[in-house]
C-alpha cells in the first residue's frame, strides 16, 4: 500500500513540475514571435536612419550622385542608396513572416 501511495505521489510531482514549468517559462512560439518582432524593428530602424543620412547628403550636395564633385561623397552617396534597396528587401521580407 504504502509503494502505490509512494509512486501516486511521485506521478502527482511530476505534473505538478510539469505544469509549473508549462505556465511560467516562455514557449518556443512566444519566443519566435518576439524575435521576429525584435528583428523588424532593428531593420527598420536601420532603414530610417540610412535614409536619413542619404536625405541630408542629398541636401547638402544635391541628389544626383553623378553630379557631385567630391568622390568620396559621390561614392558614399551611391552605397546608401544600394544599402537602402538591400534593407527595403530585408524589412518587407520579415513583414511578411
Amino acid at each position: 500500500m504504502s509503494k502505490i501511495i509512494a509512486i501516486l505521489t511521485i506521478i502527482g510531482m511530476c505534473f505538478g513540475v510539469f505544469f509549473y514549468v508549462d505556465a511560467n517559462y516562455a514557449k518556443c512560439a512566444d519566443v519566435k514571435a518576439i524575435e521576429r518582432r525584435l528583428d523588424y524593428k532593428i531593420e527598420s530602424d536601420k532603414l530610417t536612419t540610412t535614409q536619413g543620412r542619404l536625405w541630408r547628403m542629398e541636401d547638402r550636395y544635391g541628389a544626383d550622385p553623378d553630379k557631385i564633385q567630391d568622390k568620396d561623397a559621390r561614392q558614399q552617396m551611391k552605397e546608401l542608396k544600394v544599402d537602402i534597396d538591400v534593407q527595403k528587401e530585408r524589412v518587407k521580407h520579415l513583414e511578411g513572416k
